[in-house]
């Protein structure tokens, strides 16, 4: 599975509006196990800021289907 979002936050008072572009998947490691890779880019992050490139990795754990091994 592949995902991509775009965020946008204006800040009271601050010159710039923050904005996000994440892309992301889900790769199956085994049975209850996977891992989801993605980027994001961040523009104005916190409204004047410069530029932050992300790097980001969650693993997902279901302890129940892991059990039924």
């Amino acid at each position: 599975m592949l995902s991509a979002d775009f965020s946008r936050a204006s800040l009271r008072g601050l010159p710039h509006a923050e904005t996000s572009y994440e892309i992301t998947s889900i790769f199956c490691v085994m049975k209850g196990v996977s891992i989801q890779p993605g980027w994001q880019v961040i523009v104005h992050h916190g409204g004047d800021l410069p530029t932050a490139l992300v790097g980001i990795l969650h693993l997902n754990i279901n302890f129940v289907k892991l059990a039924q091994l």
